[in-house]
């Protein structure tokens, strides 16, 4: 289903696409999936595609929000520059996936292709550490804090007081090597 260019999918309702031919969606700026909607993409290669140079941002926000995606026979979100995820939305399927900016797709924990597997973006279940929000607390995490430390960027950042001090400092770039060590 192509959209629009800077589509936005909103609402408490559901959208489920399911394609034998290409595509479940395809657009060529950005896309907005917003305020709760249900959507599930089942498409014979993408479920979810930008068209264009790799440079589109899909951003997911709403806590209620819910998006699940498969590409039959290639990756389930591709083509993207990134994917913002916010209001405690995380990957939460398969435990792990992470955008993979070189790849311009979502890859598993472990960097391999996800093609023929359902991702899902909801909100899961919070891990203290877990400062991007991938599920998984590791050196991500630390370079999430510092680049937000350093330039304000909160793209990665969706869990970053680690130590609970009400703010997001060096004191949680601490906090995280110490889960990370196992102190």
């Amino acid at each position: 289903m192509p959209l629009s260019d800077s589509p936005t999918i909103t609402g408490d309702g559901s959208l489920s696409v399911k394609s034998q031919h290409n595509l479940g969606i395809s657009f060529s700026n950005n896309l907005l999936v917003e305020s709760g909607v249900k959507l599930e993409l089942d498409a014979y290669n993408f479920g979810i595609i930008a068209t264009g140079n790799n440079t589109a941002v899909l951003t997911v926000k709403g806590a209620e929000t819910v998006l699940k995606a498969r590409g039959l026979n290639s990756q389930p979100l591709a083509g993207l520059g990134n994917v913002v995820l916010s209001d405690g939305l995380t990957f939460t399927s398969p435990a792990g996936a992470y955008f993979d900016t070189a790849s311009h797709a979502v890859v598993a924990q472990d960097g391999g292709s996800l093609i023929g597997q359902w991702i899902e973006i909801s909100k899961g279940a919070l891990v203290v550490g877990d400062v991007n929000g991938d599920g998984v607390v590791n050196s991500s995490d630390v370079t999430a804090l510092y680049k937000f430390i350093l330039t304000g960027d909160t793209t990665q950042l969706s869990n970053g007081d680690v130590n609970g001090d009400g703010t997001d400092n060096s004191g949680d770039v601490t906090a995280v090597y110490k889960l990370i060590l196992g102190n």
